[in-house]
């Protein structure tokens, strides 16, 4: 399930949702409006003259409030007041146990972010600027795509007791294998037909003791957005994260046998 948090904010220099959501519109930085205010003061008489008959020489404290007036109208027509989407990104795996768990532990790394992915933007790519990675304004992410993968991998790891124990760094606990890896993609491509997210994580597979790498890999794959809504893009994103943190499990399951603890003290 999608779960959305919202806050307010001033309206600032981005991409929308909207302007993507069409392949035939112009993909550009919106710029920001000119929001000077322009104030007509009222013509000079000459000296000695005599004002127009029937009208009143405003006075300077009255003109004076007048042109605050006149300011602080000018001021509400700034951008309206419009509110951040942040999403949750939760993949569940479904690879369950396939025997007693290896006697060892294993230390689950934080994941890096290859450019913007260890932020929170929601960043995407279109089929006319292919080199360009741009980010979405007022959609974000609740927390790094990063954090969330590899506690997606901490919780997939426990349920399938591949390992006796899973740790991560702040538990501080002593370990036999180390996991550790680097997130190189995830982004929404919503100019392809039909429109897609698309991601790539990379895992290493280390030895505790001797700093051996035992296993290396890519995890890459593509998911279709059911649907023109932010919604629908976030539940590809989750589908898809859910299943590559499925085929890094049951890579580690073929090898289960074979993870032993080593000697620590």
């Amino acid at each position: 399930m999608v779960q959305i948090n919202t806050c307010e904010r001033k309206e600032t220099v981005g991409v929308g949702w909207d302007e993507v959501s069409a392949p035939s519109r112009t993909f550009s930085l919106a710029q920001p409006g000119d929001r000077s205010a322009v104030h007509a003061l009222p013509p000079k008489v000459p000296n000695g003259a005599n004002a127009p008959s029937g009208r009143k020489r405003l006075s300077p404290n009255l003109l004076a409030l007048l042109i605050a007036l006149l300011s602080l109208a000018g001021c509400g027509s700034s951008p309206t007041l419009r509110a951040d989407r942040f999403y949750r990104l939760e993949p569940v795996s479904q690879v369950g146990p396939t025997g007693p768990p290896a006697a060892a532990a294993l230390l689950v790394n934080n994941l890096s972010g290859r450019n913007f992915l260890g932020g929170n933007q929601i960043v995407f790519r279109t089929r006319g600027e292919p080199l360009v990675t741009q980010r979405y304004d007022d959609l974000l992410w609740e927390e790094p795509p990063t954090e969330s993968l590899a506690k997606a991998l901490v919780n997939a790891l426990r349920s399938a007791q591949v390992f006796q124990f899973v740790v991560v760094a702040a538990e501080r606990a002593g370990s036999d294998y180390l996991l550790s890896g680097e997130l190189q993609r995830f982004e929404h491509r919503p100019t392809d037909q039909p429109p897609r997210v698309a991601a790539t994580l990379h895992l290493t597979l280390v030895q505790a003791d001797n700093r051996r790498t035992l296993a290396s890999r890519d995890y890459s794959g593509e998911e279709p957005v059911d649907g023109a809504t932010p919604d629908a893009m976030v539940a590809a994103f989750t589908r898809l994260s859910a299943r590559l943190v499925g085929a890094a499990v049951r890579d580690l399951q073929a090898h289960q046998s074979q993870f032993k603890a080593s000697a620590r003290p």
